[in-house]
Parts: structure tokens; C-alpha cells; sequence
């Protein structure tokens, strides 16, 4: 029933859906055309045009023409590799065998390590299926088979990514814009709600969907929409600073929920109407984005410096929430086409290099990872030869593909792929018994092709969870029905690729259960530590990030990593529901999520305390501040390390009182602009310092609330039977 059900939600109908499948079909149809008309003798192994449209053809344009041009990259590195390897290698059984595992380990090591992970990976299977030569295989064949692949690689590209771009196009400008505009949206209805009596009366508003993987997938998004349109490369800084002041704002929405629980009923005239301002801005650059034009001039008045301060800590949040609006109305210049880029150095894109910190000898899950690869590749070219059987090639591409870097992430695709190939193989061979013996034209294998294809692309245009079977269904299928120059009836390629595929599978989750057995389940908190420690080095930057513009790339290095780490945390969550105690986990995956957001709420509000300290008008702190100011920044750094320390099982110490450090901060402020510590107004010289009090209070609280998240982790895995510190 649950597969039912699974099944049910993610092939129903979705928007955009129907254009996606339809686009991958008319690129399959193409590819099927060319080889039909060039021949097999001509143009073999046309399946391998097929599965590079299955590929590139992504959520959008934009990324399909990314995922094109990487794909052509790792073909071009992996089969002049593989070619090197054959010519050097192929009569010296000696050195081959070696020399396939350890080349194949360095890639998957490489896939996991580098800024090109997608080239690395298809560079590894390239060479594999270049190398991998079954039994009495001459020498010269894998020359030919190494060449026909780029061939077949190219086709792919031109067919699939011109039907993504010319065939009813998913703009990734268009969908990052409208998904913007939805998430001020769903804040103006929390501010809204708060400014209505009636509707307070009726209980707290409904906080906003505020989900960790979010701001990543935008930032894909705005990835794809520069690849398609170079044009917004220099509004980079803008658009990115927009994505983030509004998920910020969602992110003070849903502390607005929270806090108002505790708030009366009844709230003065004055603060409703700051809500109903505060929505009405929302919603005013809500409807700009989703037109795609200048919003209209602000009507949100001044915040008024008592505004607020009856309710425990509201005001730093009005101002935080005002302050917002305001850079995000600031970043909207990229739909006037006359304003000029705005500066933002924090924001700004990072120059990451191919390497990355993980590569390196001392990252041993990648280093795990990449010899069970290997010892995998090695196990299936030994079974290929003892049973010299040369189908078990599929078996050797097969380890390569399944292999993750947990356990959960290799069932989760091993079941997606021999899932796959059983049904495009049970398709092709369908297809072959019904209706091969009535095909005499190429309109009628068209039409064949088209409604196997159409099937495969439905499945392939769905969630993250699905789609890669349609990969592999669209693949066993073409292998079937159209790699022969016209009708076949031919049964032994859909089960050979079946039976290849189990071998693999059943190969790798041998070599993952029994060396070094990775659970995603206790691996998935380790990254929640690393984006903790990235934190801290980002909170123990800022003091000198106005002074050392020259380090400010590393600070985005560094705002780099809390990213990546938090969606590899959250990616072994979901690859967890794949273990044999799935059921057993979910508190600790629901907690997880939980803490992810938090730790999210943290970055976004430490980065706008940078991005204030940066600002062309902030002024320069006295010398006092500044050292108390630098006490502030090293205390949340401490304590982020000191959160990391506890979820790797280190001993807990004392963390030091964040709060007390601002009020020092504070304190010093009030004392430089004249007037007592324990109250008074401050001068205008003295705004953008009373600004950064009430940023870094927002800061203050956001880390208390990721303490107790951290104490209730610290719970939840001990209840479950876990601790922190177990071994993965």
C-alpha cells in the first residue's frame, strides 16, 4: 500500500509536467530518426543519444544547456582516458586490472571533492564503458567504441537541449522569479493575519513553509538563468542579495509566529498598522517580481522609535523585517534595465577553485567511498571473464553508478535503476512481441518509440525521487527498440541488460554492507557540524571584514560551505529513509530538518550583520566598540564550535553569555554618543550603530534558539539508540 501510494503522489499530474515529457519525447523521436536513417553499421549504440537527452533535458532551459555542456566535457576527458589505458595497456593483464580500479576510485574520489562533480562522475563512466571490454574483444573495438560515444554523446546534446530551449522553454528567470514572489507573498499573509484583530483572535497565524532546501534549489535557479541568459551575469550581486534578504524575511515571519503566541490580543492601532505597511510592502515587490518590472514607490513609513517596544522583542524584529524590504527593494534593479549593478562584496560570487577542502587524504568517507568503487569495478570485470558472459559489461557501469557514499543513497539507486531497466525492459520486450511484427515503416516505429518514450519522459520529468528511473526506463527501452536500423525481435538485449544491472546492484551492495559500512542514518549529522564550524569562522570574520577587503572571497568561500554542507546534511536525511530502520529513524530525520532550519536562520542573520558593517555608509567604530564588537563576533564563534563539538560527540563546556557581550557593545555606543547606558535616545550620527545592536540581537537570539535545536538533537539520537560520536 505505501508503494501504491508513493507511486500515486509522484506520478500524478504537476504543473509544467505534461511540456517537460513532451520535450524529451521530441528529442528522443529525433535521435531515433538519425540512427534509423545513418544505420546500426553506421551509427552504432544509439541508446547512448538517448540517454544524453534523457540527461540534459532538466527543470529548466538553463540547466539543460549546464548539464549539455558538462556532459560533453566528461565524455571528451573519460574516453580519451580510456583510449590512453587501452592502447597502453590492454595486453597486459597485469597492469589493466589495476590500473581500471584505481582510475575509476581517483574519479568517484573526484566526484566528491570538486567544484565539477557531474564531469568527474560521467569522465569515470566513460571510461568505463571505453575500458570494460568484455571477453575476445579486439583491441581496436574499444578505439571505435570510444569514438562512437562522443559521436553519440553530441547528437544527444544537439537533440535534447535544442527541444529544451526551443520547445515550450521553462525559463529558470521566469520560475526563480514567480518562486520569489511567492515567498513575500506567503509573508504578507503572516503580516496581514497579525494586523487583523479577528484574525488574531482566532489563534496565531500559519507560519510559512520554511524549508532548508529552499534557498539552495534558488540558488540553482539563479545558476541556470545566468547559463541561459549571460546578460544577467553582471546583476549576479543583486539577484543573489535578493534571494537572500527574502529568505530572510520568511525566516522573521516565522519568529513573528512563534513570539505571538505570547503576545495579548489586543495590540495598539500604531503597531497594526506597521504589520499592515510591512504586508503591503511585501505584496507591492511581491507583484513586481512576478511582472517582471520596477515595483511601485514605497508607501512604508519611517519606523517610529517607540514603535514596538511594548512587546518583548519586536522591535529589533521590525527593524530587522523594515531593513529587509529595503535591500530587497534595493536588488530589484535588475528589472529596471537603465540602473547600474549594485556593489556588494559579501554577496558577491565566489572564484572557488576545482579543488575543494575535501580533497584530501585526511576526507575518509570519499576515501571509502572511492575504493568500494573500485573494489566493485574489479569484482564485476573478474565475473565477467570467469563466466565469459560479455552482458556483465552493464554490470561494471552499474557499480559505478550505484556506488554512494552511503548505504541508504546505494540502495535508494540501485533501486531506482534496476526499477528502471525492469520496466523499459519489460516495454522494449513487450514492444517487440506486440508490435515489432506489424512495423515495416518508420512512422510506425516513431509511434512505437514515441508512446515507450513518452512514458519514461513522464517519469523522468517528476520529483528527485523518481526521476532517475525514467532515465534508466528511457534507456533499457531505446536499447530494445531503436538501437537495431529498423524493427527487431531480438529478446536477449532487454534481458541481458536486466540480469546485468541485478549483478551490479547485488556487487556493490555486497562491497557496501561488508567493508567500512557507511550509514546515512549517523553520517547525516556530521555535515551539521562542518556548516556549525564554517559558521564560526564566518562569525570570527566579521570584525574585519571592512578592513581586509582583500579577504572578503574567503568570506564567501566561507558562506559557500554553510550552504553546501547544510544540503548534503539534509540530502543523507532523505537517503536515510532508504535503510532497513527507516521507520525507526524519523524523529531523528524530523529533528534534523528542524535543526537545519535553525542553523539557517543563524547564517542568514550573521550575514546580515556583515553585510551592515560593509555598507558604504556604515561609519567607523570607535576603538572601544570595535574591541567590544570583535569580543562579540569570537563569542558566536565559540559557540558555534562549541554546538559542533557537541553533535560529534566531544564533551560539552561552557558556552560564553552572547548577551552580556552585546550589551557591552551596546553600552560602549550609548557611552560615545553622550548619553547614559541605561536609557536615552541616540543621535543621528549614532543610527547605523543602534542598527547593528538590533541586527546582532536578532543574531543573539537566533543562536539560543539553534542551542536548544542542538539539545533536543542530542535527545532524539539518544532516545533512538544513537549518541553523538558513533561510528559511521
Amino acid at each position: 500500500m505505501r508503494l501504491l501510494a508513493f507511486l500515486r503522489r509522484e506520478l500524478a499530474p504537476t504543473p509544467g509536467r505534461l511540456r517537460a515529457s513532451l520535450r524529451i519525447v521530441v528529442g528522443a523521436l529525433a535521435a531515433v530518426v538519425i540512427t534509423v536513417l545513418l544505420g546500426e553499421d553506421s551509427f552504432p549504440h544509439g541508446h547512448w543519444a538517448i540517454t544524453t537527452i534523457f540527461t540534459v533535458s532538466q527543470a529548466d532551459a538553463g540547466a539543460s544547456l549546464r548539464k549539455a555542456m558538462q556532459r560533453v566535457v566528461g565524455t571528451l576527458v573519460g574516453g580519451a582516458l580510456g583510449l590512453l589505458v587501452v592502447i597502453a595497456f590492454a595486453d597486459q593483464a597485469f597492469f589493466y586490472m589495476p590500473v581500471l580500479g584505481a582510475v575509476v576510485g581517483v574519479g568517484i574520489f573526484a566526484s566528491m571533492t570538486t567544484t565539477a562533480p557531474y564531469v568527474m562522475l560521467l569522465g569515470s563512466l566513460t571510461f568505463v564503458l571505453v575500458t570494460f571490454l568484455p571477453p575476445g574483444t579486439p583491441e581496436h573495438a574499444a578505439v571505435g567504441t570510444a569514438l562512437w560515444r562522443i559521436v553519440a554523446i553530441v547528437v544527444g546534446v544537439i537533440c535534447g537541449t535544442g527541444a529544451q530551449i526551443f520547445l515550450w522553454p521553462d525559463d529558470p528567470e521566469a520560475i526563480l522569479r514567480e518562486a520569489l514572489a511567492a515567498r513575500l507573498r506567503s509573508v504578507a499573509r503572516v503580516l496581514d493575519a497579525l494586523a487583523a484583530p479577528a484574525a488574531r483572535a482566532a489563534g496565531p497565524p500559519t507560519a510559512p513553509l520554511l524549508t532548508a532546501g529552499d534557498l539552495t534549489a534558488q540558488l540553482d535557479l539563479l545558476g541556470n538563468a545566468e547559463a541561459l541568459h549571460p546578460a544577467l551575469r553582471p546583476r549576479h550581486t543583486e539577484q543573489l542579495a535578493l534571494i537572500v534578504e527574502i529568505d530572510r524575511l520568511l525566516t522573521a515571519a516565522v519568529w513573528l509566529v512563534d513570539a505571538s503566541r505570547d503576545w495579548p490580543i489586543s495590540l495598539d492601532e500604531r503597531l497594526r498598522r506597521r504589520f499592515a505597511a510591512l504586508a503591503g510592502e511585501c505584496s507591492r515587490l511581491g507583484d513586481a517580481l512576478a511582472m517582471g518590472r520596477p515595483p511601485s514607490a514605497s508607501a512604508l513609513p519611517t519606523l517610529d522609535p517607540a514603535e514596538g517596544s511594548a512587546v518583548a522583542g519586536l522591535r529589533p524584529a521590525l527593524e530587522d523585517m523594515t531593513l529587509g524590504l529595503s535591500r530587497v527593494r534595493d536588488a530589484l534593479g535588475f528589472l529596471d534595465p537603465a540602473r547600474l549593478p549594485a556593489e556588494s562584496a559579501i554577496d558577491s560570487p565566489a572564484r572557488t577553485p576545482l579543488l575543494t577542502p575535501a580533497f584530501s587524504l585526511k576526507n575518509r568517507d570519499a576515501l571509502v567511498t572511492a575504493f568500494k568503487s573500485a573494489l566493485g569495478i574489479e569484482l564485476a570485470y573478474i565475473l565477467m571473464f570467469a563466466c565469459q558472459w560479455g552482458a556483465l559489461s552493464t554490470a561494471g557501469v552499474t557499480a559505478v553508478i550505484v556506488s554512494q557514499n552511503s548505504l541508504g543513497a546505494t540502495v535508494q539507486k540501485s533501486m531506482l535503476r534496476f526499477g528502471g531497466a525492469l520496466l523499459g525492459g519489460a516495454l522494449g520486450i513487450a514492444t517487440i512481441v506486440i508490435a515489432m511484427p506489424n512495423i515495416v515503416t518508420i512512422g510506425g516505429l516513431l509511434l512505437v518509440a514515441g508512446v515507450g518514450f513518452w512514458l519514461a519522459a513522464w517519469i523522468t520529468a517528476g520529483s528527485a525521487r523518481i526521476s532517475y528511473m525514467g532515465m534508466q526506463t528511457g534507456l533499457a527501452f531505446a536499447m530494445c527498440v531503436t538501437d537495431p536500423s529498423g524493427p527487431t525481435t531480438d529478446l536477449t538485449v532487454g534481458r541481458d541488460r536486466v540480469i546485468g544491472i541485478l549483478i551490479g546492484v547485488a556487487v556493490m551492495l555486497l562491497v557496501h554492507a561488508t567493508f567500512w559500512p557507511i550509514r546515512a542514518r549517523i553520517a547525516m549529522w556530521s555535515p551539521l557540524g562542518r556548516a556549525f564550524r564554517a559558521l564560526a569562522e564566518l562569525a570570527r570574520f566579521a570584525p574585519e571584514a571592512r578592513a581586509y577587503g582583500g579577504q572578503l572571497q574567503q568570506a564567501v568561500r566561507m558562506r559557500s560551505a554553510v550552504y553546501s554542507e547544510l544540503a548534503a546534511a539534509l540530502r543523507l536525511s532523505a537517503e536515510s529513509a532508504s535503510e532497513l530502520d527507516a521507520e525507526e529513524a524519523r524523529p531523528e530525520r524530523e529533528q534534523l530538518g528542524r535543526l537545519a532550519a535553525q542553523a539557517k536562520a543563524v547564517f542568514l542573520s550573521l550575514l546580515a550583520l556583515i553585510r551592515h558593517r560593509i555598507a558604504p555608509d556604515f561609519p567607523e567604530l570607535p576603538a572601544p566598540v570595535q574591541g567590544a564588537a570583535r569580543a562579540f563576533d569570537h563569542g558566536v564563534g565559540e559557540v558555534m564550535d562549541a554546538l559542533a563539538d557537541r553533535l560529534d560527540g566531544r564533551p560539552a563546556r561552557a558556552l560564553p553569555s552572547l548577551a552580556e557581550r552585546l550589551a557591552a557593545v551596546d553600552r560602549l555606543i550609548r557611552l560615545e554618543a553622550g548619553t547614559p547606558a541605561t536609557g536615552g535616545g541616540l543621535g543621528a550620527v549614532q543610527t547605523a550603530e543602534r542598527d547593528h545592536v538590533a541586527i546582532a540581537a536578532n543574531l543573539v537570539r537566533e543562536v539560543e534558539l539553534l542551542r536548544e535545536e542542538v539539545d533536543s538533537a542530542l535527545t532524539v539520537r539518544a532516545a533512538g539508540g544513537l549518541h553523538a560520536g558513533s561510528p559511521a
